[in-house]
């Protein structure tokens, strides 16, 4: 079937989410090793470590073992479009009806809940927060220990794809069709930049953001300046992230194709 959310690898595995609603784990030969069930669609990217974590529109956070088994399930109060994101201890999952669950990772408990708005995609943490993206467009900085927001940014736009942080900034953009670096202690603005609507993640590597549009541009955009280093147009729709990898950006398109920049 369709799949829905970015595969995940690692050492020995390479782990796919699909629209039916199914987790599937193969080796790197190809051969099954796991194959789970839920009861609507995947949207998410399954959080992999000795547990996989799978957040899933039929509104459930399963944990799962090695083998597949379940370990335990959360019900959420609405669908959960998003991956998890494990820090400090604890275990994060947000609804798409508005709501941001803290879990115990081992059990599942329900630790607290907060009101955030609508979630869609992933939430980065660093620096002792949380960046909650919104579907509104608002980022909150989230201190998941206060338990309160120490800031928060309207990009005006819907926001589907997540942000990136590094240890200064936090870079997002939305379909409001412009790219903001944020002071990522503050919120101010750091540099914009007019990009066009983003639907895809961010990626980040060595001092670049890389981003792909709606309206078929590929970026390369400094972090330090917000310039642009590189551009390529024409491609047609790009709702994934580029991917750069051993010297080359591999950008996946809408129509199926995947083009390599070196």
């Amino acid at each position: 079937d369709e799949v829905s959310a970015p595969p995940v690898v690692t050492a020995d595995r390479l782990y796919a989410a699909a629209w039916d609603g199914r987790l599937t784990a193969v080796s790197r030969s190809g051969r099954p090793i796991l194959s789970f069930p839920t009861k609507a669609e995947i949207t998410a990217a399954p959080l992999v470590g000795e547990t996989v974590y799978l957040a899933g529109r039929d509104g459930f956070l399963y944990a799962l073992d090695p083998s597949g088994t379940l370990r335990w399930g959360f019900q959420a109060g609405g669908n959960l479009a998003a991956s998890p994101t494990l820090y400090r201890g604890l275990l994060y999952a947000a609804s798409e009806e508005g709501w941001l669950y803290a879990l115990e990772p081992e059990r599942g408990g329900l630790r607290y809940k907060v009101e955030t708005g609508p979630v869609h995609t992933a939430i980065p943490a660093r620096g002792g927060l949380l960046l909650i993206p919104t579907w509104d467009g608002e980022i909150h900085a989230f201190d998941p220990l206060k338990r309160e927001v120490r800031w928060s940014y309207d990009l005006e736009g819907e926001l589907w794809g997540a942000p990136a942080v590094d240890e200064k900034n936090v870079y997002a953009a939305s379909w409001a069709g412009r790219l903001y670096a944020l002071d990522g202690a503050t919120g101010d603005e750091v540099w914009e930049l007019e990009v066009g609507k983003v639907t895809g993640a961010l990626s980040l590597a060595h001092g670049m953001l890389y981003l792909g549009t709606e309206e078929g541009r590929v970026l390369a955009v400094d972090t330090h300046t917000g310039r642009m280093a590189f551009e390529a147009t024409g491609l047609g729709p790009i709702q994934a992230p580029p991917l750069p990898y051993r010297g080359a950006l591999y950008v996946a398109t809408l129509a199926g194709k995947l083009y390599r920049f070196a």
